[in-house]
């Protein structure tokens, strides 16, 4: 071998090993429990994640990169020019939460790392976290009981229907993901690949969070 292609073969190596110590070291903040999928990859995924809120969406992003470009995907396709509409209107959001910049950007650099071509930026995850607020007004709802109506251990018992128009079918995809900060309270949601904001979800006490608004409260 020449003197070049073996500083070719040298760099490849180390450019390799270097993906191999940095890569599982970002990548370890995530560990699929459990997952029950078909071809079309429509099923269900439980997922954990820990860390600070950018490791835990890098976490997210790399478990879930294909599952989470398909959302933007179709989100794109089954909304047509009202996307862009969609993205505007995400970005007078409050997206303030302490740490919830830091996991979008998180779950951002997860797919990349995995899919370095994928077209997927902070605002489309927005989108795709907003989309029950933009277009899912009228639709899903929550019950839940306490006191009388539950025995101990239990405190309380919650549901969710998931009783809406699917726009496209990266909505079969479902995602229970546990999140396990470093700095916080841990809390678990029923959602889909990229979410980070409430669906359905119940933090580490046992209180159920689910709240859509932004739709209603600006027509």
């Amino acid at each position: 071998m020449s003197a070049n292609g073996k500083a070719a073969s040298l760099a490849a190596a180390g450019c390799f090993c270097y993906f191999l110590l940095s890569f599982p070291a970002a990548a370890q903040n995530y560990r699929i429990v459990a997952q029950e999928i078909d071809g079309d990859r429509f099923g269900a995924t439980v997922l954990h994640v820990w860390g600070t809120p950018y490791e835990m969406g890098f976490g997210m992003g790399v478990a879930m990169a294909p599952d989470i470009v398909a959302m933007v995907q179709e989100a794109r396709l089954a909304t047509g020019t009202d996307y862009m509409l969609a993205r505007t209107a995400v970005q007078v959001m409050d997206w303030s939460m302490t740490g919830l910049e830091d996991e979008l950007a998180g779950i951002v650099d997860g797919v990349h790392a995995v899919l370095p071509l994928a077209a997927v930026d902070a605002v489309d995850l927005k989108v795709i976290n907003a989309i029950g607020d933009l277009y899912y007004v009228y639709f899903c709802r929550s019950h839940a009981c306490w006191g009388r109506y539950v025995s101990e251990p239990v405190l309380t018992l919650s549901t969710r229907r998931l009783d809406f128009p699917v726009l496209f079918e990266a909505l079969y995809r479902h995602v229970l993901c546990a999140w396990d900060p470093d700095d916080g309270i841990g809390w678990v949601n029923l959602g889909w690949a990229g979410f980070v904001t409430v669906a359905t979800a119940v933090n580490e006490y046992g209180t159920q969070v689910s709240l859509h608004d932004f739709g209603e409260a600006h027509i």
